[in-house]
């Protein structure tokens, strides 16, 4: 299983509508391989980093995901003109420890350990979790 871990710096004049824009990739639910995102905020206020974890079951996914799609989601959010900064990592993970840990907090604390991200830092936002659509 790869996952993609996303930080955007936003400023805090910025969360809104950044969050608002992160909302917007709902349509991910129905691109073929994907399995779920969801991210949150490393701070409950001001200046932060939003922190987002997305789920694929294989790297041909995510490529055909990239190659064909992402470009028009992002640019239908506007998303990245809230941004300061912007980092993504791409990493494999076994797909026994994303379903051992269903829970997106869950898999924020390993994912977390893995990225040296300490316990806590993030807040999730219920808001921004996409699964994949039932078929």
């Amino acid at each position: 299983m790869l996952v993609k871990y996303i930080r955007c710096g936003v400023d805090s004049a910025s969360r809104e509508e950044f969050s608002l824009a992160q909302m917007g990739w709902e349509p991910l639910k129905h691109v073929p391989g994907f399995i779920r995102q969801f991210g949150g905020w490393t701070r409950p206020e001001g200046d932060a980093d939003a922190v987002i974890f997305g789920l694929w079951e294989s790297r041909a996914s995510y490529d055909y995901f990239m190659s064909n799609l992402h470009d028009s989601l992002i640019g239908a959010s506007s998303q990245m003109r809230y941004l300061q900064s912007f980092s993504a990592a791409l990493f494999e993970e076994d797909e026994d420890i994303v379903h051992r840990h269903a829970a997106s907090s869950e898999l924020l604390d390993s994912f977390g350990a893995r990225l040296d991200i300490p316990a806590g830092e993030v807040e999730l936002v219920g808001e921004w979790e996409v699964r994949a659509a039932i078929s």
